[in-house]
């Protein structure tokens, strides 16, 4: 396929998981990568775990299907876990990690928690509404 330049990295082709709720488990990762991603962007970060919304999250219609998760995620002290064994198995894909916060210092906490030496880059979800 078509080798990829983005902001430094080099992918192998250019097509790579967008952040949602497979890039949130090691094993989904790997799974995602195995299959072809040329790189991996994870499933939006907190400082600390988020619940989200409670059922439905999805709702289909005629004509779209639309979702509202609420930014469900383990927390950054959790995710940690997740990253360091996505590395265990994968030292090659490119890993960038989504992170959001409501306050400067929600993002900083985020930041200081990421093992960033195995971080290839970092998502700043700051369009979301649910952020």
């Amino acid at each position: 396929m078509m080798e990829t330049k983005i902001s430094g990295l080099t992918l192998r082709n250019p097509l790579m998981l967008a952040s949602g709720i497979l890039g949130v488990s090691y094993s989904t990762m790997l799974r995602v990568a195995k299959h072809g991603a040329a790189a991996i962007v994870t499933k939006s970060i907190s400082r600390r775990p988020c619940k989200g919304y409670d059922n439905p999250v999805v709702v289909v219609t005629e004509d779209a299907v639309i979702n509202a998760v609420g930014l469900s995620n383990p927390g950054v002290k959790a995710f940690k876990t997740e990253i360091e064994k996505f590395r265990e198995h994968d030292k090659e894909t490119p890993l960038i990690v989504s992170i959001y916060g409501s306050r400067t210092s929600d993002i900083e906490a985020v930041m200081n928690n990421l093992p960033l030496d195995m971080v290839n880059g970092i998502e700043l979800n700051l369009s979301c509404p649910h952020a």
